[in-house]
């Protein structure tokens, strides 16, 4: 059974192969910690808890349940995609760990919330959609404005890009080094242009069969990342162009988290059988188990210490809040942890609310999150399904590793929520939109 607009149903088939799905890639989790991570990883030490661990399933069980599978809406997709990449995971570490059960649980109880939030209000009518005419020429304009300024300073300032990052185990050697953008506005146009703009641009080429500026913007994105070295923003390529083939087909999301659980079996067997550990290195441990490890970093250093509040935001800087942590938060979390300043030990929203208001910070977090699906959902509308999943996974997906609160305020989930409110798809392909 789930809850739908605010009753309990039956489940049918399609979310009964979902919930298997979960359940073996949950069990795959687990068995990769104990048979890969932790003989590996001295950064991972075993002190499992039974109890943790009957809570854990339970509790992700609790959530899946709440959870609107049948509609084939970008919203029901980015909760069942933040059960598996961020509450699951964090379920891992939470037993196999003996970690805190109020984190744990507070993060739980916001989830549902949200959820439970989300349920009621999805079918209640506010006019967000602004349609202005002759507002996507402006919109792209401004893309082209942002992509010419990105490229014009990161040229001006590093010159030709190296191959460096090409080898990913030197990328950290090339991170030592000054970061590529040291404006800070640079650096905020860049992070519209990396997580929305070009994302944005990809799905509207693809879905109008404009292969070759597509393969133009996949470009841009991987010259970017031999000058940052951001082996997450190297993984947008095959998240977009995946998603974008699955999504036009039935069953989408049956299909994609299919899909993402057997690439967990796989790295975990190619380790078992030929002791390869760079597969499960890259795509388990540092896309899953770290960043759920890190969210209890942030826990346990906050825990005890000062929170934030709204420091290393715009509104922070308008009115002058001194930053607590000179260093910055993530590399702070490095130091203490990893025994590293230059450890950029950044991870999710759910962390930054924590660190920012504490546990009334993570329902926050998930509120704005639920929010931004709101939006996301009118972009649907006017777009349809292939559109809006394909344009907005990649930062949807970002926010395993990134924050939330910050991007609304003059990040990319403030551009993000801008597009969603004006961008209007031409009459042409309106029949693709899915109410």
């Amino acid at each position: 059974m789930y809850l739908k607009e605010g009753n309990i149903i039956h489940i049918n088939e399609k979310s009964t192969l979902l919930f298997i799905v979960m359940i073996f890639y949950k069990i795959l989790l687990d068995i990769g910690f104990l048979t890969v991570l932790v003989s590996i990883d001295a950064s991972y030490t075993l002190d499992f808890n039974v109890i943790k661990y009957l809570v854990g399933f339970f509790s992700i069980i609790v959530l899946f349940l709440f959870i609107d599978h049948d509609r084939s809406q970008i919203s029901s997709l980015a909760f069942e995609l933040h059960l598996f990449i961020g509450i699951i995971p964090l379920s891992v570490i939470y037993s196999f760990c003996n970690e805190s059960s109020i984190y744990f649980l507070a993060v739980c109880a916001a989830f549902l919330t949200a959820t439970v939030i989300f349920c009621f209000t999805s079918n209640v009518s506010i006019n967000f959609s602004i349609r202005i005419q002759g507002i996507n020429l402006v919109i792209f304009a401004c893309f082209a404005i942002v992509i010419m300024v990105v490229w014009v300073y990161v040229v001006i300032k590093n010159g030709l890009p190296t191959v460096t990052a090409l080898d990913i185990n030197n990328v950290y050697e090339l991170r030592r080094e000054n970061f590529f953008i040291q404006n800070k506005y640079i650096g905020y146009i860049y992070s519209w242009m990396m997580y929305v703009i070009l994302p944005f641009i990809i799905s509207y080429c693809l879905t109008r069969k404009k292969y070759a500026f597509s393969t133009i913007a996949f470009l841009s994105i991987i010259v970017l990342y031999l000058y940052s070295g951001n082996k997450t923003s190297l993984f947008s390529i095959p998240l977009i162009l995946v998603c974008y083939i699955i999504s036009k087909h039935d069953d989408t999301n049956l299909k994609i988290f299919s899909l993402f659980s057997l690439g967990v079996l796989a790295s975990t067997i190619l380790f078992w059988m030929c002791n390869i550990y760079v597969l499960y290195s890259l795509f388990v441990r540092r896309l899953l188990l770290l960043p759920a490890q890190i969210k209890f970093y942030y826990y346990d250093f906050f825990s005890i210490r000062p929170k934030i509040g709204l420091e290393t935001t715009l509104w922070g800087s308008i009115f002058g809040f001194k930053p607590k942590y000179p260093e910055g938060v993530a590399n702070t979390i490095g130091a203490v942890y990893y025994n590293h300043i230059d450890c950029n030990a950044n991870t999710g929203f759910i962390a930054e609310g924590y660190m920012r208001f504490g546990i009334v910070g993570i329902f926050i977090a998930f509120l704005v999150f639920a929010f931004v699906l709101y939006l996301l959902d009118i972009l649907q509308k006017k777009t349809g399904y292939v559109f809006s999943v394909t344009a907005t996974i990649y930062v949807l997906y970002s926010l395993n590793d990134g924050s939330i609160i910050d991007p609304i305020i003059f990040g990319p989930f403030l551009i993000l929520c801008l597009i969603c409110i004006f961008y209007y798809k031409g009459e042409e392909q309106n029949e693709e939109a899915l109410c």
